[in-house]
């Protein structure tokens, strides 16, 4: 009798355990839901005095909403591992054994971004500039909290989240508001009046780098979803949303943007071959994308003043040459509208691996002339009137100075200082407090300061040296890699690890700030959350 009684107290014991962790995991998933809340639809809308130090105010919203939400999901964790359980034979598992089964369960992203925190942490002990790597520059804020609050990110998203994947609807219609507010402004049309604007500044998120930051996590949701989904309302909607994000990419003055569009409608048409629908919905979606440039470009001619920014990019883009892009994307579209033309269908396979190995050889081609007439000026013949052949200092809007600046600047570091850089975010107090680079600087810029090196990964070995650059490529190589594994499974996670490789890919030319690092972040998360179920399944 005793022994009956005892198994059934073990078994209401157990059952409130499970009821305390059930509650415990219900209220991370309230905080992290609040959380999203405030910095997925609130956050990029933030602003305060119009233009007026738009990133500080931003930057002020983000540290109070992670410092709240995450000292309270740090509770939620720490009461989760604290519940006491027991094994199947009565004997009790203590705390040191649940966290181990914790880091048991640790993907190879988790082990990246635990490592890339260790590095911050090391980076910013060891700087010489503690009160700048703590805070990070001035107007920039990306320094050891903005670093830690995306990492927090990343961890409480994929630990706590929910898993509903409807909600990725939430993001897209926040961002769609973005894109459609910045085109607006792009034709003069101004329908929230905010101070200190100018052409430079767009939509609520300021300056149009920054903003094209911003557009470069979140403008694939509207192409993948469009190509992926069954469902025509879904359809529908992302191929308005498509037509609008697209769009903007065309007018909204930052060349980087087609960095992104390049390597994301690359990757789409190696993925489109898997299926002939998704072929064709990536024609539409070629045809989508130029004929709105077409629009833009009648706007532009029938109402020449509403355009107010403009350059060659521009000019190109809203040219012949998309147009030729868009009657080849329609003509094409019909021809393989035919199913019973599958000989047809089978040829565009061959035309795969025929544009794969030109974009290829093109790439290698244009590398090798690029050195040969860096190297010995002239030597290509006419092209050496071309800056895009000559790798100098005007080389890509001044990259090539800036990118020359940044490996000057890790060049100077002592040996050790070489594996943890300077702290995070003092690419600027490192350089202007050291008198040679500080001269060379001045001279090139003048009274304007050199805050990055317009290329993430230098800018990244600048900060935090070489283990730093590792294992922040670490924690995104990874989290691809796995996504793209389970993108047949899961559309969403094709659209995750387009998301990311967007994101790598414009910052080449771009770098991080605090309303495009910690979003991507936020994909890296979701991401996650979603392998982690999958698993568990």
């Amino acid at each position: 009798m005793s022994e009956a009684l005892q198994m059934q107290k073990d078994h209401k014991e157990k059952k409130r355990q499970l009821d305390m962790k059930k509650s415990v995991e219900k209220s991370g998933h309230l905080l992290v839901l609040l959380f999203l809340f405030c910095f997925a639809i609130v956050y990029p809308l933030y602003f305060r005095d119009g233009y007026t130090q738009i990133t500080t105010y931003k930057f002020q919203y983000l540290k109070i909403i992670a410092f709240l939400f995450g000292g309270l999901l740090l509770i939620v964790n720490a009461f989760y591992l604290l519940i006491p359980s027991k094994m199947s034979d009565g004997a009790k598992v203590s705390i040191g054994s649940r966290v181990a089964g914790s880091l048991k369960n640790l993907s190879a992203t988790d082990i990246f971004i635990l490592l890339y925190g260790a590095v911050l942490i090391f980076s910013f002990m060891l700087s010489d500039f503690p009160q700048e790597a703590l805070w990070g520059t001035d107007g920039w804020y990306m320094g050891f909290v903005t670093q830690m609050i995306c990492i927090g990110i990343y961890y409480f998203v994929s630990r706590f989240y929910d898993g509903k994947e409807s909600r990725i609807w939430y993001l897209m219609g926040i961002s769609f508001l973005i894109f459609l507010w910045g085109l607006l402004n792009r034709f003069s049309i101004y329908p929230i009046t905010m101070e200190n604007a100018s052409v430079e500044y767009i939509s609520s998120i300021g300056n149009i780098n920054w903003f094209c930051g911003y557009w470069s996590v979140f403008f694939v949701m509207g192409p993948v979803i469009y190509i992926l989904t069954e469902d025509m309302a879904s359809r529908i909607f992302s191929g308005i949303y498509s037509m609008v994000a697209l769009g903007l990419a065309a007018v909204e003055g930052s060349d980087s943007a087609f960095v992104s569009l390049g390597i994301v409608f690359f990757l789409l048409f190696l993925v489109c071959f898997e299926k002939r629908r998704w072929l064709e919905r990536y024609l539409e979606i070629i045809a989508i994308m130029t004929g709105t440039w077409q629009v833009f470009r009648l706007i532009h001619y029938l109402f020449p003043e509403q355009l107010n920014f403009w350059n060659i990019t521009i000019s190109f883009v809203l040219g012949n040459a998309t147009l030729i892009v868009f009657i080849m994307a329609v003509l094409l579209r019909v021809i393989i509208d035919d199913p019973e033309k599958e000989t047809l269908h089978k040829a565009f396979h061959i035309v795969k691996w025929v544009v794969v190995s030109a974009v290829i050889l093109l790439l290698a081609g244009y590398i090798v002339l690029l050195i040969m007439n860096t190297k010995n000026r002239g030597s290509i013949g006419s092209l050496f009137d071309n800056g895009l052949f000559i790798f100098d200092s005007s080389w890509g809007s001044s990259r090539g100075m800036t990118w020359k600046d940044g490996v000057l600047i890790f060049n100077s570091f002592p040996g050790w200082r070489k594996w943890i850089g300077a702290g995070p975010d003092c690419f600027t107090m490192y350089s202007y407090t050291h008198p040679a680079i500080s001269y060379l600087l001045e001279n090139q810029f003048g009274g304007v300061r050199l805050t990055n090196a317009h290329n993430e990964m230098i800018t990244i070995l600048v900060n935090t040296g070489i283990w730093g650059l590792l294992t922040f490529w670490g924690i995104f190589i990874s989290s691809i890699v796995r996504h793209l594994r389970k993108m047949k499974q899961n559309p969403i996670c094709l659209i995750i690890a387009v998301s990311a490789i967007s994101y790598l890919f414009h910052n080449i030319f771009s770098f991080q700030q605090i309303v495009n690092t910690p979003f991507v972040f936020l994909m890296l998360g979701l991401g996650e959350n979603i392998l982690r179920k999958e698993s568990s399944r």
